[in-house]
């Protein structure tokens, strides 16, 4: 199964679960994913300057989009963060979360234009 079998497919149930169009999922999906690159810009300048509370405040809302839309890996890599930066755990540890966060994003952008309208 390929990257965008894998990904219609999880639009389809997740769609399904929502009870909403796959069509309207896929459209709060897109416009969710561009949000999050503004995100992921302020969480990398939060992550620069040790920011604990903006660092926690924006993983926290990405947790919840991600929860929300039943996107598991960027839901748990995400509060992944949000854990580490409440209890001011390790910039470091952080930081490979979000490196983590950023390619799983890159690769949700990169499926999303390869699919077709499902």
């Amino acid at each position: 199964m390929s990257a965008r079998d894998d990904l219609e497919a999880i639009i389809t149930e997740n769609s399904n679960i929502l009870h909403i169009d796959a069509k309207v999922y896929l459209n709060i999906l897109k416009a969710s994913l561009s949000e999050s690159y503004k995100d992921i810009a302020r969480l990398d300048e939060a992550i620069a300057s040790r920011q604990y509370s903006l660092i926690h405040s924006i993983a926290h809302r990405l947790k919840g989009v991600y929860g929300n839309l039943r996107f598991d890996v960027l839901h748990e890599v995400s509060e992944n963060i949000d854990v580490l930066a409440k209890e001011n755990g390790s910039i470091e540890e952080i930081y490979q979360q979000y490196l983590i966060l950023k390619e799983a994003l890159d690769k949700l952008d990169r499926d999303l234009q390869s699919l077709e309208d499902i």
